[in-house]
């Protein structure tokens, strides 16, 4: 006799409540924690995958990840970036980042790469530090900014998407750390998260889909769609991608206003956004300004608004 074959795993969904709007979400390697950010309260909470029990810190965490072996968060927050213990409180500093962070995520071999709206991608080590490059700028092929970095958990790759100048030449790349090979963009979505070896979650009009690559992050395969549209959401994955957690609610049309030195407001864009964790660029005589804008397609559009008019 043959033994019964195994019944095929089916997926639970279910969902936590929260109040307010909220940021980024991190799922442990593992999948058994996650966490995230409440923006209106400005405060980080905390949550294992059994439990309906909600530890919320007063931190307000922009950017989180966790350590490889699930026990420690990092996050940037008031121009440094820290950690906490999963179980803790107290929050450590890392080190003070040069520019405004955008993305973070940690390696296996203890260090922490840092994105930033301009400039290139940055590591620390979690122990604390000085910031150094982690990857040059591709100068010659006028990439302008490197952000939200994925280490791979071979310790020796890292994705990250490559803001240029021609903004056709933007997209997903992969680069080696030790820098003996050259960046091959593997995608041009902005939104991008590696779940497994040969696996990502993208955005596409607002849905999330999972995309197979061949090889080692070669040719991408067609993307599957796995949930409704989710304007002005967040999502993130365990690394095995058995665990994927995302948020949905409305998406914030920010307004941008503008200032003097003394002050004084000067005038009001309205609903410019969404533009949160976005570029904004005055032009040298100050009459128009240059704005990065979320096409809600896991892209990013760039906008010019004439000021005074």
């Amino acid at each position: 006799m043959r033994p019964a074959a195994a019944p095929e795993a089916m997926p639970v969904e279910f969902e936590i409540p929260v109040s307010g709007q909220v940021g980024p979400i991190a799922v442990s390697p593992d999948g058994k924690m996650i966490a995230w950010q409440n923006i209106g309260a400005k405060t980080l909470s905390i949550r294992s995958m059994d439990s309906n029990s909600v530890r919320t810190l007063p931190i307000d965490a922009q950017w989180i990840c966790w350590s490889p072996d699930g026990k420690w968060l990092a996050f940037s927050e008031g121009g440094k970036v820290q950690k906490l213990e999963a179980s803790g409180s107290v929050a450590q500093t890392v080190s003070v980042h040069p520019g405004r962070i955008m993305g973070l995520s940690w390696t296996r071999d203890g260090g922490l790469i840092l994105g930033f709206v301009r400039g290139s991608l940055m590591k620390v080590s979690a122990g604390g530090g000085e910031p150094v490059p982690a990857l040059a700028l591709d100068e010659k092929g006028g990439e302008v900014g490197q952000r939200i970095p994925v280490a791979l958990p071979d310790g020796e790759h890292v994705l990250y998407y490559s803001l240029r100048a021609d903004v056709s030449g933007s997209g997903v790349y992969l680069a080696r750390l030790d820098g003996n090979a050259p960046p091959r963009r593997v995608h041009t979505r902005q939104f991008f998260l590696p779940m497994g070896p040969n696996t990502s979650l993208i955005a596409i009009n607002g849905q999330l889909a999972a995309v197979r690559f061949d090889g080692f992050w070669e040719k991408a395969g067609e993307p599957v769609i796995l949930t409704d549209p989710m304007p002005g959401g967040s999502a993130s994955a365990s690394r095995d991608g058995r665990v994927i957690a995302y948020s949905s609610g409305p998406a914030a049309n920010d307004n941008i206003v503008l200032y003097d030195r003394s002050g004084k407001k000067l005038e009001t864009i309205p609903d410019a956004g969404p533009i949160r964790d976005c570029h904004l660029e005055m032009s040298p005589d100050g009459r128009k300004l240059l704005l990065e804008r979320d096409a809600g397609n896991g892209q990013l559009d760039l906008w010019t608004v004439e000021l005074g008019r």
